[in-house]
């Protein structure tokens, strides 16, 4: 899909979901592989929707979307402030191959500009640990409720009236 393409699929798909009142919208965001003026485009049309229609559009860290690393993601954090993300750092871990101690500053301001989780344990070798609760696993479980409750408390520290967790685990079905 081209970039115009999906701008305007963009749009039309922000404008139905407003029709719902949603607390907020969840987006995947852009395309790897669009420039970074296009991706950042993409940003402002969403922070613009957000002020018109009192709606925060979270844009999710998901593999193939902007953001879709903490590498790429540091671009977007230091060219604009008026965006929200959903974490969802199990894609991060996994592009990165690590838990991201390379990363402190993009995943600090990330932690602060979350509304919206994602929850679900990745490693560094994939997006999903196999049973969040094997010992083999605690170490990855334990960082992602480390990150999960920073988000909380960088929310409650602002007064957010809520947060919301899309909670994901286990095979098909």
């Amino acid at each position: 899909q081209n970039f115009k393409a999906f701008k305007e699929s963009f749009l039309k798909h922000l404008a139905c979901c407003a029709e719902q009142s949603p607390l907020l919208i969840n987006s995947h965001t852009g395309r790897d592989y669009f420039s970074f003026s296009e991706n950042l485009e993409l940003l402002e049309i969403s922070s613009t929707f957000s002020m018109d229609n009192n709606i925060v559009v979270a844009h999710e860290t998901h593999r193939g979307r902007l953001g879709y690393s903490p590498a790429d993601m540091r671009g977007y954090l230091q060219a604009s402030d008026q965006f929200h993300v959903t974490a969802d750092f199990s894609h991060w871990v996994c592009v990165s191959e690590s838990m991201l101690e390379n990363f402190q500053p993009e995943l600090k301001e990330t932690i602060k500009r979350s509304r919206h989780v994602h929850a679900r344990i990745g490693h560094e070798q994939g997006p999903q640990v196999s049973d969040p609760f094997a010992p083999e696993w605690d170490y990855a479980l334990q960082k992602f409720l480390s990150w999960w409750g920073d988000i909380v408390k960088v929310n409650l520290a602002m007064g957010a009236s809520y947060l919301t967790f899309t909670t994901e685990f286990g095979p098909v079905p």
